[in-house]
């Protein structure tokens, strides 16, 4: 079985997104999730995480000191099982590059407050089936 992908995604990659990918990454290892944890955003890519978000890593053992933005393409979209934004504007980004993705994609709050709805994942019980289940669970017109 492949491993499950997680995408988190902001505007520029360099303190939202990257912050929740070694969180999550961190987080899913604990669990012993098999996934593979990437960030990106819309704007160019190369440029290091703010200090700020340097700092507030590292005071929880996390490093970002070696992070370089990465700029949303549609390969990264379709490859995700699950695409986490910061703000529900991101969702139109989203929609532009894959629109299908649409359904696998929430900002952050959003899933925050769908999760308890959805209840908790079960064995047997994919991740992806859980998130299918989540995005049904959204009233209509929610998306976008």
């Amino acid at each position: 079985m492949s491993p499950f992908r997680l995408l988190c995604m902001c505007t520029a990659n360099r303190c939202r997104s990257p912050m929740a990918e070694v969180l999550a990454a961190q987080l899913l290892s604990e669990r012993a999730i098999d996934a593979e944890v990437v960030s990106a955003g819309v704007l160019e890519s190369g440029v290091p995480a703010t200090r700020d978000a340097v700092r507030t890593m590292r005071r929880r053992d996390l490093d970002l000191s070696a992070h370089r933005s990465h700029q949303l393409d549609a390969n990264t979209v379709a490859a995700a099982d699950l695409i986490l934004t910061m703000e529900r504007r991101h969702l139109t980004t989203i929609a532009e590059l894959d629109v299908a993705a649409i359904d696998r994609s929430f900002p952050l709050k959003e899933l925050a407050e769908l999760a308890p709805l959805v209840g908790a994942r079960h064995e047997g019980v994919s991740v992806q089936e859980w998130i299918r289940r989540a995005s049904a669970t959204r009233p209509p017109g929610a998306v976008l």
